[in-house]
């Protein structure tokens, strides 16, 4: 995705894939209650939605570029000395402590609550 778009669309091309993310999560919550969980009824609407998400993939074109690359890809240090990046790690870094912590740890609250397995999900 971030790859097809340019240094001035990035931002938007990750907004709509933070919304789409977000809402489909609250969709999926919302059918999982709604809709029958039985594994054959299932199988063929998750291979639908699959081959929906890869879909545009098939279609976007990925230029290789011509520019060098500042550091090796996966190396964090490098980053962090650049200034304009710190605020991104640590954003992330922060958002991963607590999205896991809730996504996790919300769970295992709720059914010490004593909530049924279906009403936690």
């Amino acid at each position: 995705m971030l790859c097809s778009g340019t240094v001035r669309n990035r931002g938007q091309l990750l907004a709509a894939y933070m919304i789409v993310y977000y809402l489909g999560t609250v969709a999926g919550q919302l059918l999982v209650s709604k809709l029958s969980t039985e594994l054959l009824s299932v199988i063929p609407w998750v291979t639908s939605l699959v081959f929906c998400a890869v879909l545009p993939l098939v279609f976007t074109r990925v230029s290789a570029s011509s520019e060098p690359a500042e550091a090796a890809p996966g190396r964090i240090w490098p980053m962090m000395r650049r200034r304009s990046s710190r605020l991104g790690i640590n954003g992330f870094i922060i958002s991963g402590i607590v999205l896991g912590s809730l996504y996790g740890l919300m769970l295992l609250y709720l059914l010490h609550q004593g909530m049924s397995d279906a009403n936690v999900g």
